[in-house]
């Protein structure tokens, strides 16, 4: 029968590991975001977070829901990521949640952890569930991508070159690097199931040729 020893040194440094991951979400912050007392660095909601179906689509109605507990405080950093690190296809929905992370870095006039900045998350649910059809999951009306301006820049020439040529050429290095990038973009946001597939959006955009 074999003997396991338990190695001490690692199991602290695992501990360690563990305790810093549930900081990482607040690295890239301001610091004023960080220290909000209670606000947003919801502690003792890290190790339980609420009951919410992670895999369901979010909807208006469903973010609403998150929305009143946040004001609760009754949600944690992984329920934050969820709902408000990343981007919707709804400009209704993206708008509110842009003014939940601006409420959180303290870029509006009413921030931190005040009764007033809970009341405001509450009026923005319940303005969310009053919108027509808060429970369906909405086609998006917009596509948004986060370019750096350099990308843009040339992303702008090669297209600029384009329309004056009716020639799509790439010039350079940079040029190649910038559409690499942005291809990898949209690579990621177009695994998403809403975007409609390549025949619907080519029949959409030359409707002459459908």
């Amino acid at each position: 029968m074999g003997v396991e020893f338990c190695d001490v040194s690692a199991l602290q440094a695992q501990n360690k590991i563990t305790g810093q991951s549930r900081q990482i979400l607040f690295e890239g912050l301001p610091p004023q975001t960080q220290d909000l007392h209670g606000f947003f660095r919801q502690e003792s909601s890290l190790t339980q977070e609420s009951s919410y179906n992670r895999l369901a689509v979010i909807t208006r109605s469903s973010f609403a829901d998150f929305l009143d507990r946040y004001a609760d405080k009754k949600t944690g950093t992984i329920e934050w990521d969820h709902f408000v690190v990343q981007h919707y296809g709804d400009s209704f929905l993206e708008e509110v949640r842009r003014c939940v992370a601006r409420l959180a870095t303290n870029k509006l006039q009413i921030h931190g952890d005040t009764e007033a900045a809970c009341d405001l998350i509450r009026s923005w649910a319940t303005l969310l569930r009053s919108s027509s059809n808060c429970n369906v999951d909405r086609k998006p009306d917009v596509a948004t991508i986060d370019m750096t301006p350099s990308e843009a820049v040339l992303l702008d020439s090669i297209l600029r070159r384009y329309s004056e040529s009716n020639i799509l050429t790439v010039e350079n290095a940079a040029e190649q690097q910038c559409l690499w990038n942005i291809q990898c973009l949209l690579e990621k946001h177009g695994d998403q199931p809403v975007w409609p597939s390549l025949h619907d959006a080519t029949s959409e955009l030359t409707p002459e040729q459908s």
